[in-house]
């Protein structure tokens, strides 16, 4: 890596499902297995498939040639029974292959999936150890060849645990919604934001438009800060330089710390969501048009960006 390119722990090829534990497997350097209900979903598939090839019945001509006669009634009743369950089995077996492959999937791409693997890996311990490289390498991270000369221990860890860290965001849901939430978003499995007070404007001080607004310009810096980090740091293609900018304290308002669950990655995005959003109170306007505004309260964006950021 020359002076001043851009940190990259890998390709930013997005990947999912298997393939994104493919990845994390060869990273992490451990077997990481599939949520049980994967395996049992799987299980399920493989009994019906068995069921289907199941089903040969008696052949009525073999039966009145070769079977003793006072034998027939008795194979033809127990042969009817088969029939009936030959039948409702194969007018039902699409329908089920399908729901059993559908559900097995959803396994991959939900809660499921994400909980279950970050019950297998040191995510803590990751953080860690990439943090102190990243430290002791100081502004040597965007040259690998000064990194190695500066601490070729240090060099190692930031190499092998920004790679670990990397593409934990794959693990997340391609779709996935409760009670209304908005799409995870990547930043939010890495970063845990600092408390900061809400930029407020009081509609009922509005006479004039610059009137209202209860916060200085320290307070806007620090929501805009964090909304550009956000948003410039952890997208497709810039993960591993927001992973190192903020292992390195650029921005003090952002901790490195991996959401080991999804709903506490979701709840990391509603808090992500609020940054630089403008709650407007007293809104009496907001309230009559909307009819359901609790205490006259609505956002709005600032328009106003941190020129610091990023």
């Amino acid at each position: 890596m020359s002076k001043n390119a851009s940190i990259q722990f890998g390709k930013n090829t997005i990947e999912s499902g298997i393939k994104a534990l493919d990845y994390l497997q060869e990273a992490w350097d451990q077997e990481i297995t599939l949520p049980p209900e994967h395996s049992d979903f799987t299980s399920r598939i493989s009994k019906l498939e068995e069921l289907i090839q199941k089903q040969d019945g008696v052949d009525f001509t073999t039966l009145v040639k070769t079977a003793p006669v006072d034998e027939w009634e008795d194979t033809l009743e127990r042969e009817l029974q088969s029939s009936t369950r030959r039948d409702f089995i194969q007018r039902n077996y699409t329908k089920a292959r399908q729901a059993l492959a559908e559900a097995r999937a959803k396994t991959l791409n939900s809660a499921i999936l994400y909980d279950h693997v970050m019950t297998q890996i040191d995510v803590e311990g990751a953080v860690t150890a990439f943090t102190e490289a990243a430290l002791t390498l100081g502004e040597n991270v965007n040259d690998i060849q000064k990194a190695v000369d500066q601490a070729p221990a240090a060099a190692a860890e930031f190499r092998k645990n920004g790679r670990k860290l990397f593409k934990l965001h794959q693990l997340l849901p391609t779709s996935y919604s409760v009670n209304g939430t908005q799409l995870t978003h990547p930043a939010a499995v890495y970063l845990e934001v600092a408390d900061i007070e809400p930029l407020i404007r009081d509609m009922s001080q509005q006479r004039m438009a610059h009137k209202g607004y209860e916060y200085g310009d320290d307070l806007q810096y620090r929501h805009g800060a964090i909304t550009m980090a956000v948003e410039n740091k952890f997208t497709n293609g810039t993960t591993s330089q927001g992973l190192t900018e903020v292992a390195q304290g650029k921005h003090p308002d952002l901790t490195l710390n991996i959401a080991t669950t999804l709903e506490q990655a979701q709840a990391r995005t509603c808090a992500l969501g609020a940054v630089g959003r403008v709650q407007r109170i007293n809104d009496k306007a907001a309230d009559a048009s909307s009819g359901h505004t609790p205490a006259g309260l609505s956002t709005e964006r600032h328009g106003k960006r941190a020129n610091k950021a990023g």
